[in-house]
C-alpha cells in the first residue's frame, strides 16, 4: 500500500472547527471567545467551507447564529454534533493520510498533552467522528502512538519534523524511544525521512513545545520558524536553538533549508500574569490562503509580510489571535483541514 501523509498546502475539502461552550475553559469568557471564533471562520470561509463541530443543538443554534451575524454564508458551513472537553481540534482529530489514494483518518491516541488535562471525551472524538454523517465513507485506522496533530509537518514528499519532546515522552508514549517512534510514523504516516528538533517549549505552551509553534515547511525547500522579538525575549535562549538546529537539518537532495524567520510579537501575558505562547508560526494554510495569527503588535506587519513572500501563490490574511493565545494556541491550533470531498457529504448538516 502507498501510504502518503499530504502537506498542508495540498487542496481542501475544508477546514473543522470545535466550538467553544460553558464546559470548555473558554466558559469565563465566552462571549469574547465566540466573538473570535466567528472572525476566525469568517476568514476561512473567504477561501473554502468550515465544518463546525458542536456540543449539542443548543450549541450549534447559537454557533450558526454568530457566524450568520459576521456575515458567513450558511452555504459554506457543516455542522456535527460531538461533545468535547475543549477545542483544540489540531491535537484532538484524527490525522487525514492517503492510502493508495483513499483519504484514511488517522486516529491516534490523546491523553491530554501527557495526562495534564482532563481529556475523555477528546480521546473519543475521533471514534465519534467518523460515525458521523459525512464523514462514515472514510477510512478509519486507529493508531496506538500518542501524536498531536501540532506535533507533526509535513512537506508532502515523505518527510516530517517534529520536536522530540513531544513524541518522546513517558507520559504520552512510555517505553517508546525514537527509533520506534520512526518505525511507526514511518508505517502509519508514509515518512521516509524524520527530522527531530530537540528544544524546550515557548513559554505558556502547555504542549511541550509543538512543532506548529515553532518550525513549519512552506514548501519541500523552505521552512518559516519562530524567531525572538529582540535579546531581551525570555525565550531568545531557546529560540537560538532552534534556529542552530535547523541550520543544521538537509532537504532530501542534501540542501540546506531556505529558512525564513518569523520574529514574534512583544511578549505578553493574560490577565493573571501566564506567559502567552504566541507565534506566528502557528498559521494556517487553506485553499489559496495563508492565515496569519495577529496579536495586535507592530511584528504582525512583519510576519504577514514574510509568510506572503513564502507562500507568493496565496493571499496572506492576518486574523485576530491574542484571544486564542491567552489559552495557550492560535489559529492552527484550533483548526484541522479536511480531506476533499467531505464537505459535499456535510453540506446539508
Amino acid at each position: 500500500m502507498a501510504r502518503h501523509f499530504p502537506a498542508e498546502w495540498a487542496p481542501q475539502g475544508a477546514v473543522m472547527l470545535i466550538w467553544p461552550h460553558d464546559r470548555t475553559d473558554w466558559a469565563p469568557r465566552l462571549e469574547q471567545a465566540e466573538s473570535a471564533f466567528a472572525a476566525f471562520a469568517l476568514a476561512i470561509t473567504r477561501f473554502e467551507p468550515i465544518v463546525v463541530v458542536c456540543r449539542d443543538e443548543d450549541t450549534r443554534d447559537r454557533a450558526l447564529g454568530r457566524l450568520a451575524g459576521v456575515g458567513c454564508s450558511r452555504a459554506a458551513i457543516a455542522t456535527v454534533l460531538i461533545d468535547t472537553n475543549d477545542t483544540w481540534a489540531r491535537d484532538i482529530a484524527p490525522l487525514a493520510v492517503s492510502d493508495d489514494g483513499r483519504p484514511v483518518l488517522l486516529d491516534c491516541r490523546f491523553n491530554g498533552w501527557g495526562g495534564k488535562f482532563e481529556h475523555a471525551l477528546d480521546a473519543a472524538f475521533g471514534a465519534a467522528l467518523i460515525d458521523s454523517a459525512g464523514f462514515a465513507t472514510l477510512g478509519y485506522e486507529p493508531c496506538d502512538l500518542v501524536l498531536e496533530g501540532g506535533a507533526v509537518d509535513s512537506d508532502g514528499q515523505g518527510t516530517l519534523l517534529l520536536n522530540r519532546p513531544t513524541v518522546i515522552d513517558p507520559r504520552r508514549n512510555p517505553g517508546i524511544d525514537s527509533a520506534a517512534a520512526e518505525a511507526s510514523l514511518r508505517e502509519r504516516l508514509g515518512a521516509r525521512r524524520i527530522l527531530w528538533l530537540d528544544v524546550p517549549p515557548l513559554p505558556g505552551d502547555d504542549t511541550d513545545g509543538h512543532v506548529d509553534t515553532l518550525a513549519r515547511f512552506c514548501d519541500e525547500r523552505t521552512i518559516a520558524y519562530a524567531a525572538p522579538h529582540s535579546r531581551d525575549d525570555p525565550a531568545a535562549s531557546m529560540l537560538g536553538a532552534l534556529e542552530e538546529q535547523l541550520q543544521t537539518l538537509r532537504t532530501a537532495e542534501g540542501e540546506p533549508y531556505r529558512l525564513v524567520p518569523l520574529p514574534g510579537p512583544t511578549p505578553f501575558t493574560t490577565d493573571a500574569g501566564a506567559p502567552c505562547p504566541a507565534s506566528y508560526a502557528n498559521f494556517l494554510l487553506v485553499n489559496g490562503g495563508v492565515l496569519v495569527p495577529s496579536y495586535a503588535d507592530a511584528a504582525d506587519a512583519t510576519a504577514t509580510e514574510r509568510l506572503q513572500a513564502a507562500f507568493a501563490g496565496r493571499t496572506a490574511l492576518p486574523v485576530p489571535a491574542r484571544t486564542f493565545v491567552a489559552q495557550a494556541g492560535a489559529l492552527h491550533c484550533l483548526s484541522m483541514q479536511l480531506p476533499e470531498g467531505v464537505f459535499e457529504d456535510l453540506a446539508l448538516t
